[in-house]
């Protein structure tokens, strides 16, 4: 069955978060633990008011990814250190994840949000982009169906990426 394909790939290598090293810090605090699957976020490592969010990642992956222009010029906006005023996205393709082991049994995808973009590379392995300052998945997004009816299967995997993780919320709050 035919499923499409990315046009002019590029490869993204994606440092992943890894929730469970994350969770097995213990932050200070009264009943805290290092991730919390309620907002799906890490807590805050160091003092309270100026802790850094717990980052604790899996080996970084290769996937090919289809770039778009939009992206390129947020990238570079971001390198000139301005802050673009949409989202970076970002396009790979399920049969891709599919064959890294990426997707679950019930065909969620393992790309989650506040995964960090590494590089994006050319095919040959020639760096093209090394965001000077991170960019963290704040959205990963299935998009369409393949091209059949009688046999349908995700398609594509749309990332949303921004400077910044997302917001956390201070401790003891809700």
């Amino acid at each position: 069955m035919f499923r499409g394909f990315l046009i002019c790939p590029f490869v993204i290598e994606l440092a992943r978060l890894d929730p469970s090293e994350v969770d097995a810090v213990d932050p200070p605090g009264p009943g805290s633990v290092g991730y919390d699957t309620l907002f799906d976020e890490p807590a805050l490592e160091g003092d309270e008011d100026a802790g850094a969010p717990i980052r604790r990642e899996l080996d970084s992956i290769l996937l090919p990814a289809q770039i778009e222009d939009k992206a390129f010029e947020g990238l570079a906006m971001v390198e000139a250190g301005n802050v673009p005023s949409s989202d970076i996205e970002i396009t790979l393709h399920f049969a891709d994840l599919e064959a890294q082991g990426l997707v679950a049994d019930d065909g969620m995808p393992a790309i989650r949000s506040g995964d960090r973009l590494v590089t994006i590379q050319r095919e040959d392995g020639e760096i093209v982009v090394t965001p000077r300052e991170p960019l963290y998945v704040i959205e990963a997004r299935p998009e369409g169906f393949a091209l059949s009816l009688a046999n349908p299967n995700r398609n594509l995997l749309t990332l949303k990426f921004r400077p910044r993780p997302k917001g956390l919320r201070a401790r003891g709050t809700t």
